[in-house]
């Protein structure tokens, strides 16, 4: 409860797929780029870097995620349609 008494805002949980998703797209998307230029530039090469990490990085927090939450919670722990 806030001091006003109305409840306090449910914190939404990061979705760690589709960032995942949004990254690999970025890497994609670069590497499609450098093999149209015919090779890496820095800003390619750095985009593909970003991408393929944070990939991993997101991908590595959304399991650690789904095994806190357990199989009962992933499955039933969903958002309230709109």
């Amino acid at each position: 409860m806030t001091q006003g008494g109305a409840p306090a805002p449910v914190a939404k949980r990061p979705r760690w797929g589709l960032r995942t998703l949004g990254l690999l797209l970025l890497a994609g998307v670069a590497v499609s780029t450098a093999l149209a230029m015919g090779g890496h530039t820095v800003g390619t090469l750095g985009c593909t870097v970003l991408g393929l990490g944070g990939a991993f990085y997101c991908s590595v927090q959304g399991i650690r995620d789904a095994r806190r939450r357990g199989l009962a919670g992933i499955l039933t722990d969903r958002r309230p349609p709109r």
